[in-house]
């Protein structure tokens, strides 16, 4: 199941880090924002903050709590940066947007200053009764986030949906947002069953349970975001071709 687990996880890690790099490389083109708040994103959470996260518990030494203190540090980083490029894609004339996206950032900082000083003081990652606080803290902000993206992505696919069958969409576009919505509720999930096995004090490095359900959710993540950022050509033909056979309303 261990392997399992670690494989689903590389291949999450793999696609996020690749798609991270390209998105980056397209910034240099475009300067684009919703490209470099992304790419970044991805670059910082699947790149640093996680893989951080799991070495830091499995090594002992002088280099586990930097090593800890730098993926806490990522893993936030990034998903302040999910925050604010589901603001700017879905909802940039919101102000409301704004700010949830601005208090999500500012409350994913503040845990990290605390958890910062304790991790400092202690000189250890134990998770004891204030450490959980701050970990189950981060994990639920981590997963609104996830899911706020994947409303906002399903929403404009419901919209689209009406507009392909006037002939006013691409269908490979539309899909896109199916896609990226359907990645969020994977990734929200994955994140919300940690969290509370995290509260409930299972090892959810071991517990078979918990590795299943976080390698379905991996896979649930790293296919959806590799064909709505990466697609194929043949898919981009099928999801066409899918749509051109559905009749349209004149």
């Amino acid at each position: 199941m261990q392997l399992l687990a670690a494989a689903s996880i590389l291949l999450v890690v793999g696609i996020s880090v690749l798609i991270g790099i390209r998105l980056l490389v397209l910034w240099l083109r475009t300067r684009g924002l919703p490209e470099l708040l992304l790419g970044a994103s991805l670059l910082l959470t699947a790149g640093i903050g996680y893989p951080g996260q799991i070495i830091a518990t499995r090594i002992e030494g002088p280099a586990v709590v930097p090593l800890y203190l730098l993926a806490y540090v990522a893993v936030s980083a990034g998903v302040a940066l999910l925050y604010l490029f589901t603001w700017r894609v879905f909802r940039a004339q919101e102000r409301w947007a704004l700010v949830l996206a601005c208090v999500g950032g500012a409350a994913l900082a503040l845990n990290v200053v605390v958890r910062a000083q304790r991790v400092m003081g202690s000189g250890h990652i134990d998770i004891g009764p204030e450490a959980l606080d701050e970990c189950l803290f981060q994990g639920f902000t981590v997963a609104i986030a996830y899911v706020w993206t994947a409303w906002e992505s399903l929403r404009q696919y419901g919209m689209m949906r009406r507009r392909i069958r006037l002939g006013l969409a691409d269908p490979a576009v539309a899909n896109r947002f199916l896609l990226w919505g359907t990645m969020a509720l994977c990734s929200s999930a994955g994140t919300l069953s940690n969290v509370v096995a995290v509260g409930m004090r299972i090892d959810v490095m071991n517990d078979p349970g918990i590795l299943l359900f976080s390698s379905a959710s991996a896979l649930g993540q790293a296919v959806p975001m590799f064909l709505a950022l990466m697609p194929p050509l043949w898919y981009l033909e099928r999801v066409r071709s899918r749509a051109e056979a559905v009749p349209q309303h004149s």
